[in-house]
């Protein structure tokens, strides 16, 4: 490429007889086999299926390679911690930074699959243990190598802007991941602009209500509103809600009394290695 951008190819060879409808399709089913492999790929379809034929990078280092640390999930009612989400750390680089680094390159599949490995790395396998994945992600190879066949315990996150990229394999892919055990949450809820049906569609486990929800929310009642709204969906749905960036204890008393029962956020526990106890404000109830 002149100015180093990137790339997928997908390609096909024409043996004279085929037909030229059946030639094309072939090629563009090798393309999106070259993207859901992690993009910058080429990709060929020999007739009875796709594979990548340019040099895999999944066996060399990740560019900065990710360090989990774990946030508390806590009961708000007992202060029972009953799981943890893994969160990336890099030397150096934010982890915005990173995958939208990632993302540049064309290395998305790659760097979340070595973030799942560190986190399951990490993981006592006590309580749940949630892990975030682009719904592309869920596609790739990179992914599926990285998740063990048995997922009890384990909740894949996926972001709600995510959805706009819902298709009929992304859905074959959750029901997969449910049928190995695994619980499917949206992330990040109240941010984006996805249509409500492919929510409903997921049928999610969990709703984590995004922070931008949380801030404040004992002061404004358009907030609490919303967030009373998510409690009625969850209600109706058979979903748990989990209110995510709670940081006053005026916060947590407020969404206790709208109904949400579990948490995270620097009042109920800092980010941190497994092996160490998380630091819980005082005043939160203990069991």
């Amino acid at each position: 490429m002149p100015h180093g951008q990137t790339c997928s190819i997908g390609y096909a060879v024409w043996d004279g007889v085929e037909d030229p409808a059946d030639l094309v399709g072939r090629a563009d089913v090798a393309l999106y086999h070259a993207k859901h492999a992690g993009r910058n790929r080429i990709a060929f379809h020999d007739g009875a299926g796709a594979s990548v034929v340019t040099p895999s990078t999944a066996g060399q280092p990740v560019v900065g390679q990710p360090r989990a640390v774990y946030q508390p999930i806590v009961d708000l009612r007992t202060g029972e911690v009953l799981g943890h989400e893994a969160l990336s750390r890099f030397e150096g680089e934010g982890p915005r930074e990173a995958f939208a680094r990632a993302a540049r390159e064309g290395s998305t599949a790659l760097l979340e699959a070595a973030a799942v490995r560190s986190a399951l790395a990490g993981w006592t396998g006590s309580g749940l243990l949630t892990l975030n994945a682009g719904l592309a992600t869920l596609l790739t190879t990179e992914l599926q190598e990285a998740l063990p066949r048995d997922l009890t315990g384990i909740v894949i996150e996926v972001t709600e802007s995510d959805l706009v990229d819902y298709t009929a394999e992304v859905m074959l892919a959750i029901d997969d991941l449910r049928h190995r055990g695994a619980m499917i949450a949206i992330d990040d809820f109240g941010v984006g602009f996805s249509n409500v049906q492919r929510i409903v569609t997921i049928r999610p486990d969990l709703v984590k209500l995004d922070m931008s929800l949380i801030r404040g929310i004992d002061t404004d009642p358009m907030l609490q509103a919303v967030v009373a709204g998510a409690m009625l969906f969850a209600q109706r749905t058979g979903s748990r809600v989990v209110a995510e960036g709670i940081e006053t204890t005026a916060e947590r008393d407020c969404l206790s009394a709208l109904g949400v029962t579990l948490g995270q956020g620097f009042l109920l526990g800092a980010p941190g290695p497994l092996d160490e106890p998380a630091e819980v404000d005082e005043a939160v109830p203990t069991a």
